[in-house]
């Protein structure tokens, strides 16, 4: 009988200041079902962090995990860089360091399509909010519904690539190299189209974060989104810009009124706090960089 060699895989966690999550996080990786793979390695990257981000990452004293300290911040897409740099396995699993992952399933169930379909080059999983607790958190919550609803109804693959959990096969992340600016989310599956290479997504294998507790948090969070906008047109033919960001103002609408027809108090509060955003994002006109002002009140253990 032939012995079917499993993929060997690494997990690779940018973190900035979050010793409240990263151990958890660590912990619930370590116990991830291996089924069809293997984690060879761990590697954290500490990003200049000047709490017990490194201290609780070295307490766990488990072989399988290198933290990495970076003396500067550089910011989450040159940690992929580093990560991608130091992995020799066949597949880097990126994880943000302040998510929590429900069940130890997540990584068999993110995997499965590279691992059963060897065109598939990038796997996208899905990240969804824990409850709201706070009245800024219940806005937050507004705003991620209707963006939820909304790329559904667009249905345009591009929206549903998350930043927070995504699986890199080796003949993609030897090559990709993030830009220095913070749109890390998108950016593979633009560049995955411009070289045809296979891209799913799988919703099956989510992951949670908390929500914004604070309004400052929750403006914070939105005008660093809405700097965002655009910054792909540096990298990408703006053929493929134009096709891939297809959310009209028509989706948007019908978005809102999914949303109201479920929850109309919070949507219509949520309609009311959206100009807002707007108006001091306009006044607010920092420079797309690497770094991005943390929102310290999602940095919570999960």
């Amino acid at each position: 009988m032939i012995k079917t060699i499993r993929p060997s895989v690494t997990i690779g966690i940018p973190a900035h200041n979050e010793g409240k999550n990263i151990k958890a996080l660590l912990l619930t990786i370590l116990n991830q079902v291996q089924r069809d793979f293997e984690i060879k390695n761990i590697i954290v990257i500490s990003d200049a962090s000047s709490d017990t981000t490194v201290s609780q990452v070295k307490s766990l004293k488990n072989q399988k995990i290198q933290i990495f300290e970076n003396p500067n911040r550089s910011g989450k897409s040159a940690c992929i860089n580093q990560i991608f740099a130091k992995s020799r396995a066949d597949i880097v699993v990126i994880f943000d360091a302040d998510i929590k992952l429900p069940d130890q399933k997540v990584l068999q169930t993110l995997l499965t399509p590279m691992i059963t379909d060897s065109e598939v080059k990038l796997v996208s999983g899905y990240v969804k909010p824990i409850s709201p607790q706070t009245f800024a958190q219940h806005i937050a919550y507004m705003s991620w519904h209707v963006w939820d609803l909304t790329k559904k109804i667009a249905n345009q693959p591009m929206y549903f690539c998350e930043g927070a959990i995504r699986a890199f096969a080796k003949p993609l992340y030897k090559q990709l190299v993030f830009p220095s600016f913070s749109a890390d989310d998108v950016y593979p599956y633009l560049y995955c189209q411009t070289h045809s290479l296979k891209y799913y997504y799988k919703p099956e294998a989510y992951a949670q974060f908390v929500l914004p507790a604070t309004l400052r948090d929750y403006f914070k969070q939105n005008i660093r989104y809405l700097h965002s906008q655009n910054v792909q047109e540096k990298n990408f033919d703006k053929d493929l810009i134009s096709k891939s960001y297809t959310i009209t103002m028509s989706h948007k609408l019908r978005g809102l009124w999914q949303s109201m027809t479920q929850s109309p108090g919070w949507t219509l509060i949520y309609i009311g706090v959206v100009p807002l955003v707007h108006l001091v994002a306009f006044f607010d006109k920092k420079e797309v960089s690497a770094n991005w002002t943390v929102i310290s009140s999602t940095k919570d253990t999960l």
